[in-house]
């Protein structure tokens, strides 16, 4: 009876395959042993099917989330948020020990991580563009000073003070640029010390600059 039964599930969601029997076993009312040993085979069903139905609809509700997040890419406040509620859910579920948080948890970490390094593209892009509008500027005033020195308008003293404000806001604007991408890292990673040495070898330059005009 319960193999013909089961030749009709191919239709049923695990849900509705626990109702069934759930009605069936309201059927069973003996006291013999087989219905025993039928009402102990259906409780059995009934909580496989019960656990196979919560995991359908967790992998629905997952599912909704990363269709939420995949649709969310240029919104980083909600795109984050979903991950946390996902994450949220996946603990009240498992417990923050399960293996099945600590998979969720590093999705949710990814995420965010993510989101670090595209802000930090895209600062580094507009600092650059910020650096090369202001170097291209220096050079024409660079250009200006040098006529200014030719036809005598300036002399030697006045032409290196402002060459020494030349070099300063160069300095000024690269030594910002790292420093925002530094901000962006964490201590003691590989990519914070590289940018660390960029900061102290450019230090080291714009002192050689400064004293090669003087």
């Amino acid at each position: 009876q319960l193999q013909e039964a089961e030749g009709y599930f191919h239709e049923f969601s695990k849900a509705q395959e626990a109702e069934f029997w759930v009605a069936k076993l309201a059927l069973v009312t003996g006291a013999g042993k087989q219905d025993v040993k039928l009402r102990q085979e259906l409780n059995r069903m009934i909580f496989q099917d019960r656990k196979a139905a919560a995991n359908e609809e967790l992998q629905t509700e997952l599912a909704k989330y990363q269709r939420l997040i995949d649709a969310a890419t240029e919104n980083k406040e909600k795109q984050i948020q979903l991950a946390v509620d996902r994450t949220a859910l996946i603990a009240s579920k498992f417990g923050v020990e399960s293996k099945e948080y600590e998979r969720v948890l590093d999705q949710e970490l990814k995420l965010r991580e993510q989101w670090v390094r595209k802000e930090a593209e895209i600062m580094k892009l507009r600092t650059s563009m910020d650096i090369a509008r202001a170097t291209h500027e220096i050079n024409m005033e660079q250009l200006n000073l040098d006529q200014q020195y030719a036809l005598r308008q300036i002399n030697t003293q006045q032409k290196l003070a402002v060459e020494v404000d030349f070099e300063n806001r160069l300095y000024a604007n690269k030594l910002k640029e790292l420093q925002e991408e530094q901000a962006l890292l964490q201590a003691g990673t590989k990519a914070r010390i590289e940018v660390d040495k960029q900061i102290e070898a450019l230090e080291m330059a714009h002192q050689e600059r400064l004293t090669g005009i003087a």
